[in-house]
């Protein structure tokens, strides 16, 4: 794996499916199952017919708007291979938001299910996966030629995330990032023949991971993955072997269920990833004591940056160090970081400064933000570029280095807070806030501390009687549901303080 590196996720697909694992199967939901090369010959047939009824070209981008299934991956594979960039659009935004995003992006064509379809403006193109017969709807496109010239700096992905004024921002995405993240788990990480894969959590960043290495992966329901009995119930089923999970998740599925059930649905299991919060060795204790022949693995990921540095936390449980937080490890190659200070000042080695980093993972940036680019994607100052390059992403996370270069989080030095996993702007529920015609001031907190599963509270000054019902529905209307609060408190005087600490009884 290198920097150089001359692969595109389209170039990894090609190879294993050519490869003497074409017959065997490495997608399956709960409908149906596709082999390596059944997937190969649908994604070609759905390439092209992007190409030839669309209009796809390299560096368009094709958008999915639909729960987690078989068509979805099939989608996200075509997109890449019709030289476009694939969008993920979230099944939960409110209409505003998705039209918002439709907007600014302008995909050729949106890929969807009847049941999301009705949910679309008029003004976009839209394939139907609905439509029973659009296996043979596609193959009118036979002789279409796909194109040969992708190249690794190419545009895979525009992923959206939360943003300050309440609009998420686009991220956009080459494929070097990803390939490079994937080799680099290929390689120190890899996979056994008979591995079954779950993917949920982070879809758009795992479910092709396996697939590239022509190992099974099967997709957990959504309406399973927050159902610890049910989720249990299907690990055991479809013989799980990996999957990752945030914190918080597999926390309350330790909270839920007896060992006895937990012994059983993860006896298959030989890896469990943990990535977007902060890792507690209370939790990572735990996992180990009902689940110790099983490897705990720990990923520092940002949407910005792809992989940044893994730990491998059964070998550090087994070192047995007195700590609150788990380690989030070694870079991984090719990725470079800087702990700065206030003034873009290098700090020493063990004490805490903003995190920032550089090298080939890097996002080109954020769509059509140059403000936010200014800001987030800085210029390296002049007497780090001989170690880390031109270009550098200012995380807004918080660590430090330790002598034996792993690096460790200790929070957020900026108004992003993570909840179940998503990365969530304060200020931009604050916004939203401000602007319902009621609310006369406000401030947003999270609630629990790192490693817990933290849940949001919303500090109000009313300028007229309203209730909280009205409030939670009108959000609803203009956030994703995992940006609106989860206690609406209603205080008194005007001119709150932001981000100061308040302690009023939540469960008024």
């Amino acid at each position: 794996m290198s920097p150089d590196d001359k692969d595109t996720l389209i170039d990894l697909f090609n190879k294993i499916s050519k490869s003497d694992r074409r017959n065997d199967i490495v997608l399956q939901d709960l409908n149906r199952k596709w082999t390596l090369g059944e997937l190969d010959e649908i994604t070609d047939k759905l390439a092209k017919f992007f190409i030839s009824r669309f209009n796809t070209q390299k560096g368009s981008c094709i958008a999915i708007f639909m729960n987690k299934c078989a068509e979805y991956v099939i989608s996200y594979i075509a997109a890449l291979k019709a030289g476009g960039a694939y969008l993920p659009l979230d099944i939960s935004y409110p209409e505003n938001l998705l039209n918002s995003v439709l907007e600014e992006v302008k995909p050729t064509v949106v890929c969807t299910l009847s049941t999301f379809a009705s949910k679309l403006p008029s003004s976009v193109s839209i394939f139907d996966f609905s439509v029973k017969t659009w296996q043979k709807d596609i193959s009118i496109s036979d002789n279409t030629e796909l194109p040969k010239d992708i190249t690794p700096d190419d545009l895979a992905y525009i992923v959206y995330s939360s943003g300050t004024t309440g609009k998420p921002k686009g991220i956009a995405c080459p494929h070097r990032g990803a390939v490079l993240s994937y080799k680099f788990r290929f390689t120190h990480f890899p996979y056994e023949t008979d591995d079954v894969v779950a993917c949920n959590v982070f879809f758009v960043w795992e479910l092709l991971r396996p697939i590239l290495q022509g190992i099974k992966m099967t997709i957990i329901p959504d309406d399973i993955i927050y159902d610890p009995l049910a989720l249990c119930q299907f690990l055991e089923k479809y013989n799980v072997t990996r999957m990752l999970f945030t914190p918080s998740l597999l926390e309350t599925v330790l909270d839920t269920q007896n060992d006895e059930i937990l012994q059983k649905s993860f006896k298959k299991f030989r890896v469990i990833w943990l990535c977007g919060e902060v890792v507690t060795t209370q939790l990572l204790n735990r996992v180990m004591k009902v689940l110790h022949h099983v490897q705990v693995v720990n990923l520092y990921s940002i949407s910005e940056c792809h992989d940044v540095s893994v730990e491998n936390l059964t070998e550090f449980y087994k070192r047995g160090e007195e700590r609150k937080y788990c380690p989030v490890g070694k870079l991984i190659p090719g990725v470079k970081l800087l702990i700065l200070d206030t003034n873009l000042r290098k700090v020493p080695i063990g004490v805490p400064g903003e995190i920032y980093v550089a090298g080939p993972t890097l996002a080109r940036g954020y769509l059509n933000r140059p403000e936010l680019n200014k800001n987030r994607f800085l210029n390296v100052p002049e007497d780090y570029k001989n170690e880390m390059g031109i270009r550098m992403y200012r995380t807004g996370d918080w660590g430090y280095l330790l002598a034996n270069s792993n690096l460790e989080i200790c929070g957020r030095c900026d108004t992003l807070v993570k909840i179940r996993g998503y990365s969530v702007e304060i200020q931009a529920i604050e916004n939203t806030l401000l602007k319902l015609p009621y609310i006369a001031s406000c401030a947003v907190q999270s609630i629990g501390a790192e490693g817990d599963d933290k849940q949001l509270a919303a500090y109000i000054v009313l300028n007229q009687n309203i209730s909280r019902k009205t409030i939670r529905a009108d959000l609803k209307m203009r956030l994703p549901f995992y940006m609106v609060p989860n206690f609406f408190v209603f205080m008194e005087k005007y001119g709150i303080l932001k981000h100061t600490q308040f302690s009023p009884d939540l469960s008024a």
